[in-house]
């Protein structure tokens, strides 16, 4: 599931409903890609709520 977040950010949440730990993904020197997004799902379907962040998006005034 992706949800709108700043820049290429990606959250990956478990299906279950309710309470569930989370994790965060740092990327690698390129940025985030399919492989942080392949991991966020693989997290979330071990239960955990999983956000690849996007360290080098840009950020987004209120």
């Amino acid at each position: 599931m992706r949800n709108a977040l700043p820049g290429d950010s990606y959250l990956a949440l478990p299906h279950e409903e309710g309470p569930c730990p989370g994790v965060v993904v740092v990327h690698e020197a390129a940025g985030p890609n399919d492989n942080i997004r392949d991991i966020c799902r693989r997290f979330a379907a071990e239960g955990y709520a999983a956000l690849g962040v996007d360290l080098f998006g840009r950020s987004q005034a209120a």
